[in-house]
């Protein structure tokens, strides 16, 4: 029941493990899927909108519209024909929502001329201004000779749209006014919804599709990976003859291989634990040692009252204790300008206590360092350290250590 039930979970987590890749294959495929049909979207709507505002300015008259000057023209023939004309081409195209024309005035605002719409709601009326236009129409509107669009959707009061602009001239090459085509915001963002729910279909059956096939993939490798298993367990119980016999032709064979040879080595790695083993007893019992040694130094320290001869006890003992050459105690003197030399342990450091040594605090010395620091430094190689202390009474030095003494 056991083995059963690590098989079943084992062929669940393959199943699992595949599906996760294919997600994230299909999700990254089906991502860039979206992003480059939103673009050829966006690519298309923006070349349409650009020829058709093109082609529709060719189709105003600009000698008729012209004449428009005065709101109270907004209801004459010359308005009502222009505005036919531009029905119609908003009629005839494709998800166009408004059409209208527009001049500038004497102060070169931007003033509407003819609208196609007949709602009050939406209509723009002749000589109305037009105050919130889009940055390129601000931007452009009394230089353009050509037609153009706005980089991206932007919102006035009529709502959320994609414009296009295009100019028209006189018989004599001025040009009479700009000829502006909306495309809903709304009726793109259709578009690019239908786009999204393409790709939502794509992604969530090839999802299913590939898991469906990881399952069947997980249970088919389960296989001799449960032999394998089986044979692990009989190996961590001992049982070093155990030989594994599959031959599948990849990894797995492979691994089959490396689990016999594993059996024949196991033997000799339980020796080489055994000495592990026995260097860490060792390890541990010269620590012990030198914490008994540190011991020590504390019991002699608490029991000896005379400064001067506690810190010549302390030195002497752990040089004794930890098998250094030389230990050494120094004191900072009442302006803490230098560390003074207090008791030393080595020949050495009693020609350096008779000549009174010292070394200035912050300048001289990993002595000078750590006082002036207040942390302890060791140099391990004295030969490259920045801060030691070349001392020649102490020749022999290879390595050093100063630790701080606070009160």
């Amino acid at each position: 029941m056991n083995n059963q039930s690590r098989f079943l979970s084992l062929r669940v987590k393959l199943a699992v493990g595949f599906a996760l890749f294919s997600l994230l294959a299909v999700g990254s495929t089906t991502y860039f899927y979206y992003q480059n049909s939103r673009a050829q979207l966006w690519q298309g709507i923006r070349a349409r909108l650009l020829d058709s505002v093109a082609i529709a300015a060719l189709q105003v008259d600009a000698r008729a519209h012209s004449q428009l000057t005065d709101p109270l023209q907004e209801g004459g023939p010359t308005y009502l024909g222009l505005k036919e004309i531009l029905q119609n081409i908003r009629d005839s195209g494709t998800d166009i929502e408004f059409v209208y024309t527009m001049r500038p005035d004497a102060q070169g605002n931007i003033i509407f001329i003819v609208d196609a719409e007949e709602s009050e709601e939406d209509i723009s009326h002749l000589g109305d201004l037009y105050p919130d236009a889009g940055p390129v129409l601000a931007k452009n509107f009394l230089t353009m000779s050509e037609p153009m669009l706005e980089d991206e959707i932007y919102t006035d009061e009529w709502g959320d749209h994609l414009s296009g602009y295009a100019p028209f001239f006189a018989a004599d090459g001025t040009r009479e006014g700009v000829l502006a085509m909306d495309i809903s915001a709304t009726d793109i963002k259709a578009q690019e919804r239908q786009i999204l729910q393409g790709s939502l279909v794509i992604f969530f059956g090839s999802i299913v599709t590939l898991a469906v096939i990881g399952w069947f993939v997980g249970a088919a490798l389960t296989s001799p990976i449960s032999r394998l298993t089986r044979s692990a367990e009989k190996f961590a119980g001992g049982d070093f003859s155990q030989k594994v016999q599959i031959q599948t032709h990849d990894e797995v064979e492979v691994l089959a291989s490396a689990f016999n040879t594993t059996a024949e080595k196991l033997s000799g790695l339980v020796s080489g634990l055994e000495r592990m083993v026995e260097e860490r007893t060792l390890a541990l019992t010269r620590r012990t040692s030198q914490l008994q040694a540190a011991a020590l130094v504390a019991r002699q320290a608490a029991a000896i009252k005379d400064t001067a001869v506690l810190l010549t006890d302390i030195v002497r003992l752990i040089s004794d204790q930890f098998g250094y050459y030389h230990a050494g105690i120094f004191l900072l003197d009442e302006n803490h300008e230098y560390a003074i030399l207090q008791a030393a342990s080595s020949d050495g450091g009693g020609r350096m206590l008779a000549r009174g040594h010292r070394l200035q605090v912050g300048k001289q010395g990993i002595v000078g360092f750590v006082a002036a620091q207040k942390q302890p430094r060791i140099a391990l190689d004295t030969g490259v350290d920045a801060v030691y202390f070349d001392n020649p009474d102490l020749p022999t030095t290879r390595s050093e250590a100063a630790l701080p003494l606070i009160v």
